[in-house]
């Protein structure tokens, strides 16, 4: 860590314009690291780092992509998706509704239960997102073997530090973003925080921001056949003709 970035409590305060028990308290909800340096605590400013997002390696290299298209479409277009926690013995994974805002992913919950819990124990998780493409059947390769049969899909696995959000402008922000995605029809009134109708909504609504430090995207999408093969997989395809059929066509042909 370098120690430029370290500050201290009451630095910090008045940098940000904030009381120090309002800094406290944001450290005690996890929303700032801290460190300990010669018995004294201090936060760790991430305003003067560089963050970079980077991309973690895959062992079957043929599936892995580097897209930023595909990166949002799989985002904005997948309703929910799985977050991974830290549960002592156990992993603790629960599916959940998400947006992405900001380079973090956002998703809301109740202010108690297990999952709030942990994150106050350890903000370390992971994100899994998953858009599925068509089911390829064994018999589309013309054999009584169970063997080919697959499924085609693009994925998302995020690694990254989930944060409580706090203020009120913030998870009003996110809880917008999160009603946009799943209600672009509109229909309700924008979630803003000096809407009286939205208070105690807002206060009674834990919201979550991940910070994405690394991520693979992964992609399932014929790579590995001969284009003989593909051709014949086309026509299949084509012939079953169901609307996923033909995305899982425009899938394989951008990226196979």
């Amino acid at each position: 860590m370098n120690e430029q970035n370290l500050i201290s409590i009451q630095k910090y305060a008045v940098k940000n314009k904030l009381s120090t028990f309002a800094v406290i308290k944001k450290i005690n909800s996890g929303e700032l690291q801290t460190i300990k340096k010669d018995d004294k605590e201090f936060i760790v400013d991430t305003s003067t780092q560089e963050k970079e997002i980077k991309k973690s390696s895959m062992r079957r290299a043929e599936f892995s992509v580097e897209d930023k298209e595909i990166f949002l479409e799989i985002l904005n277009s997948c309703e929910y998706g799985t977050l991974c926690l830290f549960d002592k013995q156990f992993p603790y994974s629960v599916p959940l509704n998400f947006a992405y805002l900001e380079d973090k992913i956002i998703f809301h919950g109740a202010n108690e239960g297990k999952k709030i819990t942990l994150i106050e124990q350890n903000q370390n998780a992971s994100f899994n997102i998953v858009k599925p493409y068509s089911f390829i059947p064994s018999y589309f390769s013309n054999t009584t073997s169970a063997c080919p049969a697959t499924q085609f899909f693009a994925s998302i696995l995020i690694n990254g530090k989930v944060s409580i959000l706090t203020q009120a402008h913030q998870k009003a922000k996110a809880l917008e973003a999160l009603m946009q995605k799943m209600q672009p029809q509109k229909g309700y009134e924008s979630i803003d925080e000096t809407n009286p109708i939205y208070t105690k909504m807002l206060t009674k609504t834990a919201v979550f921001a991940l910070e994405i430090e690394n991520f693979t995207i992964k992609i399932k999408a014929a790579q590995n056949l001969t284009k003989e093969a593909k051709e014949n997989l086309f026509n299949k395809l084509e012939q079953r003709g169901e609307e996923i059929d033909l995305k899982t066509i425009e899938l394989i042909k951008k990226y196979s």
